[in-house]
């Protein structure tokens, strides 16, 4: 299989075959983000029939799920047209091709900067939501009940800024003359919680909220911390992932518009062997252009 192709022509086979593999690629994706999303849909269908209180909470993760469906197709309708661009060497589309890869370039360096620069407005207001409404309604729902504990037992903290959040809990709170749980945190603040999960005592915690002296049995340091490590390792990793995807959206712009310089060469000569006219050598400029801009 040779790399290059003839005197008679100038379109570099190998710069088609990268450009081929990239839009496959980027068919993969898209099915798997059709697939993500479905799945969200899917959970967000099975928490509308036990209707809890963080109704908001599953209304943005089936935003997610519809962000990411439409994502997905977007995706695959922009990988075909690339694919089928490149094979056919069409000029039309490849341009458009081209225009849709410097959006995304675009889209993808200011979404970078804005979020480096809100990272830790956003934080704060995860924590914020966290500790006002997640801790309030941990028993209203069973996925965020395990976060939680996750969290909890992970990290071995309690609560946001510490264990007597939980006394916002209503059924947690001391004032509470109902519930069983009152006065005490989760069964995941206690210190055995993750060495002797499965035959821990459910009141492990009791009367802490209520009796310092009992405060050994469980973990009194809040999460926060370790929520504002996570969210700076997830921003390290939102950066890095920004700036891989931008190196290759660079590339892969300028290989579309070397490609579309070459393909008007050929057409070019085509066009002089036959004697039929000549391209016009404005656009031939403006794609030179363009070309070294991107380099």
């Amino acid at each position: 299989m040779k790399c290059r192709s003839d005197n008679d022509h100038f379109v570099e086979p190998i710069l088609k075959y990268f450009l081929s593999i990239f839009n496959v690629f980027i068919f993969i994706l898209a099915i798997g983000s059709i697939v993500g999303g479905s799945w969200l849909l899917y959970q967000k269908t099975d928490v509308d029939q036990t209707k809890t209180n963080l109704q908001n909470v599953f209304d943005m993760t089936a935003d997610l799920g519809a962000y990411l469906i439409t994502i997905g197709i977007l995706g695959i309708i922009f990988s075909v047209i690339g694919l089928a661009a490149t094979i056919r060497e069409n000029i039309f589309f490849l341009r458009i091709y081209l225009f849709v890869l410097i959006l995304i370039l675009v889209l993808n360096l200011v979404i970078g900067v804005v979020f480096l620069i809100y990272s830790g407005k956003i934080t704060s207001a995860v924590i914020n939501k966290m500790q006002t409404s997640f801790v309030l309604n941990y028993y209203d729902d069973n996925e965020l009940k395990s976060l939680f504990d996750l969290l909890q037992g992970q990290y071995s903290c309690c609560g946001i800024q510490g264990y007597k959040d939980w006394d916002s809990n209503p059924y947690h709170s001391c004032s509470s003359s109902t519930s069983s749980l009152a006065c005490q945190v989760p069964v995941s603040c206690c210190k055995e919680y993750i060495t002797n999960k499965d035959r821990i005592n459910i009141f492990c915690s009791q009367d802490v909220l209520r009796d310092d002296s009992k405060l050994t049995r469980i973990n009194t340091k809040g999460c926060r911390q370790e929520i504002i490590n996570l969210a700076q390792f997830g921003v390290k990793v939102l950066s890095g992932s920004l700036v891989g995807v931008s190196i290759i959206l660079g590339a892969t712009i300028i290989m579309v518009q070397y490609l579309l310089i070459l393909i008007r060469k050929e057409k070019a000569l085509f066009n002089a062997k036959n004697q039929y006219s000549v391209l016009d050598e404005d656009d031939e400029t403006v794609d030179y252009l363009i070309f070294i801009v991107s380099i």
